[in-house]
């Protein structure tokens, strides 16, 4: 095959996946900067759309790159003629893809729409540049595009997916995430996979490799997701402690001005079942330091934060019962003020300004 003629046979492969993304840079580029609120439903559509397509654009360059170092042949013969640097610099493009690709997914979920049109469509272009590279240095290198799909290779990959496996099974994993990674197996039969290459069905191999390739990613997927809920809950436990904290403050003020005021602080104390304002302090804190030590415990941090704030505002209450009570006593002079009792149902008719 001419020179001209290997020219024209990778730009049709390039145009591949060009033909999958049908008016990608005009349609969607060309109108981002005038996008009005009752299109926005429209524009949510269309990023979508195109993150969605950059992805799946992604996973088959990214398997025809696990394919190619899968192959020591057609890597051997990229050194010999002096393209392995050239390739590797093309996997680091291919890496920057994935970056912009990422930038998508989190600007979609923030509902930023048209930024994240744009990224998606950069990470396109990076895979489409990518995708053509690849084939060049395939060309110049004397490697034929069917030399690379060989069963060993496809063998490798898949084992290489199973080690994957292996080591997410190590870490902490939800029951969802375990069933993923069960099915996930079912598809990489090594010896299956054998059967399958002898009888010359090489795409069935390659679907299966990619259906595991693809629960694996989701796996890492909910991975990521439990790991920013779990920074989530931590930033809402640390601003419920500084809460809690203000609070202690709070009471232990009360209680200072109360006493100041002529109140019976240790008898508020007691009746709380605390003996001094001392022990009230050690106790809170304690309940706090015990949240810190569950940090990695979701549920224990709810349960924690929730009884801690039931406690405060039962303190609370009782400094407000005996605040009101004692108001009424100082204004009757000790007396029942013809009501006959002094018990809490009074409370609300007494002074204002509870310490």
């Amino acid at each position: 095959m001419t020179q001209e003629k290997r020219i024209i046979v990778i730009i049709l492969l390039s145009t591949i996946l060009l033909t999958i993304a049908p008016n990608l840079t005009t349609s969607y580029a060309n109108n981002l900067g005038t996008v009005t609120v009752s299109e926005n439903n429209n524009l949510q559509n269309k990023a979508e759309n195109l993150v969605a397509l950059a992805e799946k654009t992604q996973e088959k360059v990214q398997n025809f790159i696990d394919l190619l170092y899968a192959n020591t042949t057609a890597l051997d013969l990229i050194a010999q003629a002096g393209f392995m640097d050239e390739l590797e610099r093309n996997i680091t493009l291919f890496s920057q893809g994935i970056d912009n690709l990422t930038n998508a997914h989190e600007m979609l979920s923030a509902s930023n729409y048209q930024d994240a049109v744009a990224k998606a469509i950069e990470a396109f272009h990076v895979f489409k540049q990518v995708f053509v590279a690849l084939h060049v240095i395939l060309d110049k290198s004397g490697v034929q595009k069917g030399e690379i799909i060989d069963a060993q290779g496809l063998l490798e990959a898949m084992r290489r997916t199973l080690e994957k496996i292996e080591k997410l099974r190590q870490l902490n994993l939800t029951e969802e995430a375990k069933e993923i990674l069960n099915n996930a197996t079912i598809f990489l039969n090594i010896e299956t996979a054998r059967i399958l290459l002898m009888e010359g069905n090489v795409s069935e191999v390659v679907g299966n490799l990619t259906q595991a390739k693809n629960m694996v990613k989701e796996v890492y997927r909910l991975l990521a997701d439990c790991a920013r809920e779990r920074n989530t809950m931590r930033n809402r436990v640390q601003n419920f402690l500084r809460g809690l904290n203000n609070a202690m403050e709070r009471i232990r003020q009360r209680l200072q001005l109360a006493e100041k005021q002529g109140f019976n602080v240790t008898a508020i104390l007691e009746q709380m079942g605390y003996q001094n304002m001392e022990q009230l302090m050690q106790h809170l804190q304690a309940m706090m330091d015990e949240v810190e030590q569950n940090g990695e415990l979701i549920r224990n941090m709810i349960q924690d934060m929730n009884r801690i704030g039931q406690t405060i505002r039962e303190i609370n209450r009782g400094l407000s019962g005996f605040s009101n009570n004692g108001q009424q006593s100082h204004g009757g002079n000790g007396n029942d003020n013809g009501n006959g009792n002094n018990n809490n149902n009074d409370q609300g008719h007494g002074q204002h300004g509870k310490p």
